[in-house]
Order: structure tokens, then sequence, then C-alpha cells
């Protein structure tokens, strides 16, 4: 879905100007207000902001994904990649990929790959930035590291436009863009380094040794007789909730 700078009520529309920044709630007046409260409520530790601390998620599986494969599929349709040397190409650009860059500086008048670039380091810039910060950000880190990722953003969203006129599917829009704003705009406000709160990587590892050992224990009927005991359980805790 392209961005349409009519439309403030998309989650494509990223500015400052968009509907979904006026209408943010916070938790504590949820739950003062809400007279149907969500049951996830009832969880222990639950809140509203919780669900935006998983920047493994939002940006490395997520928008970064989207980002590499349309960069890779942009250059290859300008011929930067050519066609019969596109795997020798990739894994000199891989490699060897600031000499490669010194050595082909693209600053002719295409603009598209300009745009590519900056959207490219914006975002390096930011995690650079956050992954050198400790849990707490002081108030420049935090304006910067956010002012980087609207840039990013921005780049991102003209970058849609761009191939939606050539009728590339590159640079989509996905709703992972939205959560990454919501990310940054909660970082700057709280002053918590959310690249290293929600990045649950040693989380994730743990589980798939989990999944390893019950595999190899209980081939048949491991994920079945899982997924049964996580769907009990949280049937019971959203029945007290009710309570």
């Amino acid at each position: 879905m392209a961005p349409s700078a009519d439309n403030i009520l998309a989650y494509t529309h990223l500015g400052e100007d968009a509907a979904c920044w006026m209408t943010e709630v916070r938790h504590e007046d949820y739950i003062r207000h809400e007279t149907d409260p969500s049951p996830w409520m009832g969880m222990p530790g639950f809140r509203l902001e919780t669900v935006f601390f998983d920047a493994m998620h939002i940006v490395w599986l997520g928008t970064a994904r989207v980002l590499l494969a349309s960069c890779l599929g942009v250059w290859h349709r300008m011929g930067i990649l050519g066609h019969d040397s596109f795997d020798r190409n990739l894994k000199t650009f891989s490699v060897e990929m600031k000499d490669t860059c010194r050595e082909h500086k693209y600053f002719g008048p295409e603009s598209m790959l300009k745009m590519i670039t900056v959207c490219l380091w914006t975002l390096y810039d930011a995690v650079k930035l956050l992954d050198s910060c400790g849990l707490i950000l002081s108030e420049s880190e935090a304006e910067e590291a956010h002012g980087k990722f609207c840039k990013h953003l921005k780049l991102w969203q003209l970058l849609a436009a761009e191939c939606l006129s050539r009728n590339w599917k590159c640079f989509r829009c996905k709703p992972k863009l939205h959560y990454l704003l919501h990310l940054s705009r909660h970082m700057r406000r709280t002053k918590l380094n959310l690249m290293i709160i929600g990045a649950v990587w040693a989380e994730e590892s743990f589980l798939g040794k989990l999944k390893r050992v019950g595999i190899r224990c209980h081939a048949a009927n491991l994920m079945s007789r899982l997924y049964a005991r996580v769907l009990l359980l949280l049937s019971l805790r959203f029945r007290r909730s009710r309570e």
C-alpha cells in the first residue's frame, strides 16, 4: 500500500500530523476510562506500551528484511547488479563493501539511488547510536535517534511512491513501519533504550533450545500438547480477569 498525503487515517501515513498521534492513549487513562477493557489487562505486568518492546521483530526480522530485499530489487532493475553476474556482484557487495562503494560512487542524476543511500544510512546510524548507549538515554541521544528514524521512514515513503509510479513492488509500506515510529516516539518520551530492552535475542535462543530438546524427546505430540496447555492457561487467566 502506497502512502497517501490526503488520507491522514492510513497507517502508511507516518508524518507528525497523522491521526494516530492525536489518538494515543496512556495505559493509566485506558484503565481508568475503558468500560470493557481487553482481557490482556488481567495479565500480570502487561501494559499497553509493552507491545512495542520488540525491536528484534520490528526492525531486524521486520522492516530490515523488506528494506534489503527492496534495495536488491531496485539495484537489479537499474542495472547496478547485472543479470549475468548477479551472484558475483552480490558477493562483492557483501565481502568488499567499502572498497566497492569507494570505486562505484553513484552521484549521478538518478535521485532514487540517493534516496536509497540516505534511507539505509539513517537506519544504520540510529541503530549504531543506540547500540553504543546505555539503558537510559540522554535528552540529546533520544532526540538524535528519533530524528534519524523519522528521516529513514520519510525516505521509505518517498521510495514507496517512486516504486509505485514505476510499477515496481519494492519499498511497500508495512504495518511494522508504523510500529517502528511508535517505538521511536516512546524512546524519545521515556528515554528508555528499547533497542536494548526490547531485543529478545536471549529469550528467543532459549526457547529454540527448549523446542529442540522437546522435539527430540516427544517428537510425535510435542507441539499439539504445548499449544493445548498454552490455550488452557490463557483461558483460565482470561476467566479470572472477568470475575
